[in-house]
């Protein structure tokens, strides 16, 4: 670890930062999406945490959302639910054993119906400091037009983010990159994708 991050996790005692934050969205060629969630969490507080909540949101879905645990992650989660909408789900993950002051360990979860229509686009908030966030994205059987990405500040005001978004074409698929390092809480980054339609 170099100097510079040394520093700034010196600065966030008393909080659980994510250390790395990797989303893995794979949408179908209906627009039915798969998303993971992987999280290395670290513990820089002065006591054990053993419950964190998150919310997940879908303009449209197929059914109700399904949240589960992935199941090759360093300890026991559980999904917790706490608010359900037609397309939105508030729950808690619930960590055993508890991760100490001190420690760092990697969980993680799934959420299965969600869909895309319309509007192609991932927003994610950030409910703590995260050093290194990454989402890739995998678009079955689309005609992709171009991509996006901006950054959101606690204050509202935006940025591109262009800068660390990387996209392809991989057959009849479209993949999409985007990473972005020292996030803060109530900061956002929103990747968008061109979909071409041909004539209804």
């Amino acid at each position: 670890m170099i100097a510079a991050e040394i520093t700034e996790l010196a600065g966030l005692t008393g909080h659980v930062i994510e250390l790395s934050k990797t989303i893995n969205l794979e949408i179908d060629e209906d627009g039915g999406a798969h998303i993971e969630y992987r999280f290395d969490l670290l513990n820089l507080g002065d006591q054990p945490q053993a419950r964190m909540t998150r919310e997940v949101w879908f303009e449209h879905t197929t059914g109700p959302l399904v949240i589960k645990p992935v199941p090759d992650i360093d300890r026991r989660v559980a999904i917790q639910r706490i608010h359900d909408t037609t397309n939105l789900a508030k729950f808690a993950f619930q960590i055993s054993p508890p991760l100490r002051p001190g420690e760092w360990a990697r969980v993680g979860y799934v959420c299965e119906h969600g869909k895309f229509d319309v509007n192609h686009y991932w927003r994610e908030s950030m409910p703590r400091y995260c050093r290194r966030y990454e989402i890739n994205v995998r678009q079955r059987n689309i005609d992709l037009g171009g991509c996006t990405a901006t950054e959101e500040h606690p204050d509202g005001s935006e940025n591109s983010a262009t800068d660390s978004l990387v996209w392809d074409i991989d057959g009849k698929d479209a993949i999409m990159s985007l990473t972005r390092d020292y996030l803060r809480p109530n900061q956002a980054v929103t990747l968008r994708c061109d979909v071409l339609r041909g004539p209804a």
